[in-house]
């Protein structure tokens, strides 16, 4: 309740510096409601233990927007309610959010988010086995993941789900040479055995304040603070503190530089879980970064940046720095097709443990037509290992995939997805972890009676992999969605 009454006093400080010409102003309250089934055919992730699930979520969404001569606010409330048919029990999030922005002068604007989140969910059903478990790791929520990595691996966070795979390997190595903590991460993945739900809840804001000194030049003044409160489980609580600088100059018609810095202070509570208290390991995290931008032609743009983080521990973890850099190419054949690529390096120095560098190559390709749009990427990417004072290969993998989204007729739009991609770790002293992932989605849109939309969605997922800790899956997801959105009021 603290954390919403900030938002609000946040909502009414912004509003306090809105004009006083009310009669300038437009205001609106617009409702939406969207109903459906989710329907899972392999909630295990795995081929031996398949198990399907339908879930039927039900998600309003209400909203209060007002905007001035120089200023705008905007204030939604959208909860979101499911309820799992298999289990036979419901989960539910609130979700609060605002944001406006305000303009002094011609040059000078401010802009502010907030949001406030809190969620009652299950916690996902382990697999049983004893020791580390990548499978359960794979299949726990985003906010489990990040505690396993904050206790393995922290300078993998801030924590983003879509890494998931890419870092088993590390987080396996450490679990084994890290005995002290395996009692803890057993906890974190076997917690859900229980039945027991998950709750916490999630807070934000950000402010910053860009002035314009200069035709496409400006400075920008930032500061973010996150907080995460978890009320059951073994994971910590964290707050987090974000202030920032970015400088932006425009050299000439050619040429232009921007070089910023962020100072990010992560402080965690102290976790109780009845036989263990384990200590807080807060951390500051400096990054710097600076890109350089050449425009040959009004069709071709290179670029370069550089990068450096350096991530200091008050506990024992290793302190980290890494740096890295990327040229790119940006190309435009004509008005509708651009090519992006984008070739770079990083390397990675623990103060306790091996270094890793690595390189990676990005390509991108996109072509709009009048009733379509079509998407093509590419990436590949090697890394080594420094061991016994050689380097040694620890890592390659690449990835393709291609969207595409066309309108059929005025009310009627599709969609299609593909990614195909192969991923390999070694020379760890363990089994070789690799994996393969083909990926296929398509979707289906329809509009009507003006404020009625229908849309289908499904999505197909094959995994196939040689790591001992992982299984073979495929799985189907289909989701059908009925929305109605209207303006409610205006004045």
């Amino acid at each position: 309740m603290k954390n919403i009454a900030k938002l609000v006093s946040a909502v009414m400080v912004v509003c306090g510096a809105l004009p006083g010409q009310t009669s300038a102003r437009e205001n609106s309250v617009s409702g939406s409601v969207s109903v459906g089934p989710n329907y899972t055919s392999n909630v295990y992730l795995s081929d031996k233990n398949r198990e399907d699930e339908w879930k039927s979520l039900f998600a309003p969404q209400l909203t209060f927007s007002s905007k001035g001569v120089t200023d705008t606010v905007a204030l939604t409330y959208a909860p979101q309610y499911t309820y799992n048919h298999r289990r036979e029990d419901d989960e539910t999030m609130h979700n609060l959010s605002f944001a406006g922005d305000k303009g002094f002068s011609s040059r000078w604007k401010v802009t502010m988010t907030g949001n406030y989140a809190s969620y009652d969910n299950l916690f996902f059903e382990p697999l049983s086995g004893v020791g580390w478990q990548s499978q359960n790791f794979v299949r726990a929520s985003a906010a489990t993941q990040a505690e396993v990595v904050r206790i393995l691996a922290p300078e993998e966070l801030p924590w983003d789900p879509a890494m998931v795979y890419s870092v088993l390997s590390k987080l396996q190595r450490n679990y084994v040479n890290s005995p002290a903590v395996q009692g803890q991460v057993d906890t974190l993945l076997t917690q859900g055995a229980g039945g027991q739900r998950e709750k916490y809840w999630t807070s934000n804001m950000g402010i910053s304040s860009v002035y314009e000194f200069a035709e496409k030049s400006a400075i920008t003044l930032g500061y973010r603070f996150s907080n995460q409160d978890y009320q059951t489980g073994v994971t910590a609580d964290q707050v987090e503190h974000a202030p920032s600088i970015l400088l932006s100059y425009q050299f000439n018609q050619q040429w232009r530089g921007e070089v910023g810095y962020e100072l990010r202070q992560t402080s965690y509570g102290s976790i109780n879980s009845g036989t263990y208290v384990v200590a807080s390991e807060d951390s500051t995290t400096n990054s710097p970064h600076l890109q350089i931008d050449f425009e040959i032609s009004p069709a071709n743009l290179l670029f370069w940046n550089y990068n450096y983080e350096m991530i200091s521990y008050d506990g024992v973890s290793s302190d980290t720095t890494e740096q890295g850099g990327h040229v790119g190419w940006k190309h435009g054949f004509d008005e509708r097709t651009t090519l992006t690529t984008r070739i770079g390096s990083s390397y990675v120095c623990p103060e306790l443990g091996e270094d890793e560098r690595d390189y990676t190559l990005d390509l991108a390709l996109s072509r709009t037509y009048d009733k379509a749009l079509i998407a093509l990427n590419a990436k590949g990417l090697t890394a080594e290992a420094k061991t016994a004072g050689s380097w040694d290969k620890s890592r390659r993998s690449w990835e393709a995939g291609s969207n595409i989204s066309y309108k059929l007729q005025q009310d009627l739009s599709a969609t299609g997805r593909l990614s195909y991609g192969q991923w390999d770790s070694w020379s760890y002293g363990y089994d070789d972890s690799s994996y393969d992932r083909l990926q296929f989605g398509a979707g289906l849109s329809y509009g009507f009676m003006r404020w009625f939309t229908l849309s289908l969605n499904y999505d197909y997922n094959l995994f196939d992999t040689a790591d001992l800790s992982l299984e073979d899956y495929s799985e189907h997801l289909v989701s059908i969605r009925l929305a109605a959105a209207k303006e409610l009021w205006r004045w």
